[in-house]
């Protein structure tokens, strides 16, 4: 037999042989041959044989490295941000507690006495919407010193990082809340965004509003336009920015001598 002849014998072997595999990873995805017990079985299975069909499987290829956090970055992870607070609060020398709640973090005053005499003034809650995860040190710890503040004039401090719809409802018709500070993506078209991604339904801050809440807080870029599309109870102040906007524009009025929710009385029963 001429040398011509044996590679056509042999390149037509290797071309039964590729249509074999591939018929057999065909059989594989046959339910009535049960030749793989599971999805991920089968997707083993699959995954060996076709690579196998056509070239020899290269060594393993290296995963891309996860994305490391920045310097002093921590994002919305609540444990985090409470073991942060925490930190600062045995550091520095001030009669308040933190503590945890669910993804409720509750800053307040040592003081053992009843609700209403230890907070005459009621709830300040910081509820945090959809926002990048990017979120440094510097800027909870400013969330500290500002609730250190609050809570020496007489305030409790709730901070939710990851509000949802239901935590705002259930913000708005607590008769403890003085005041709320909302933090989120908005939008052109007026909408904001829980930590869901979900968009706030337009009725959530005027549903049932407790009657000590005074004043509600809108950190969003266009929350000038979100204001005239949500509904709010009458009589509370409503607070906002116009156009884009940023944490920095926040904390500047809340440090400000434009912000004593103290001004509003202490709470009704």
């Amino acid at each position: 037999m001429s040398t011509h002849a044996c590679y056509i014998i042999y390149g037509t072997l290797k071309i039964l042989e590729r249509r074999m595999k591939r018929l057999f990873v065909f059989l594989l995805c046959l339910p009535g041959l049960n030749f793989a017990q599971t999805p991920e079985d089968l997707r083993s299975r699959i995954g060996y044989y076709s690579i196998s069909a056509y070239e020899p499987q290269s060594g393993p290829i290296a995963a891309a490295p996860a994305p490391q956090r920045a310097d002093g970055e921590i994002g919305v992870s609540i444990s985090d941000i409470f073991g942060h607070l925490s930190s600062l609060n045995r550091k520095t020398p001030a009669s308040i507690n933190v503590s945890r709640s669910g993804s409720t973090i509750i800053i307040e005053s040592v003081l053992k006495d009843a609700y209403s005499d230890a907070y005459k003034y009621g709830d300040v809650a910081f509820l945090i919407g959809n926002l990048d995860n990017d979120w440094t040190k510097d800027e909870w710890t400013r969330y500290y010193e500002v609730a250190k503040w609050l809570v020496n004039k007489g305030f409790r401090v709730v901070i939710n990082p990851v509000a949802m719809i239901t935590d705002i409802k259930a913000t708005v018709q607590d008769q403890k809340t003085k005041a709320i500070i909302w933090s989120s993506h908005g939008s052109k078209d007026g909408y904001i965004y829980d930590a869901g991604e979900n968009a706030v339904p337009t009725g959530v801050f005027a549903e049932r509003a407790g009657s000590n809440l005074k004043q509600i807080v809108v950190s969003a870029c266009h929350s000038n336009v979100m204001v005239n599309k949500y509904s709010f109870p009458a009589g509370t102040r409503i607070t906002h920015w116009t156009g884009t906007t940023t944490s920095d524009a926040l904390f500047d009025y809340l440090i400000s001598d434009d912000w004593n929710p103290t001004t509003f009385g202490t709470n009704k029963p």
